[in-house]
């Protein structure tokens, strides 16, 4: 089933420590995005309208955040 091998592949993943973002572009956020993004570890954004200028945004707000968290 797909959804194993992307819960499999997720775990690994995580468990590399890989910072990761699961950008989700469903109309509404889908609850298997968020499930997910869970299984990896990863922040979950949800971005129904996905533009280059709405995803520059929400990278560069996420990387900004975590940049003192980073230096720490």
């Amino acid at each position: 089933m797909a959804s194993d091998f992307a819960h499999a592949a997720a775990r690994a993943l995580g468990a590399g420590g890989a910072r990761v973002v699961l950008v989700d572009t469903s109309p509404r956020g889908e609850p298997v995005a968020r499930a997910l993004a869970s299984t990896l570890g990863a922040r979950h954004v949800s971005l129904p309208v996905v533009t280059s200028r709405a995803l520059h945004e929400q990278v560069r707000n996420l990387v900004r955040d975590a940049a003192p968290a980073a230096r720490a």
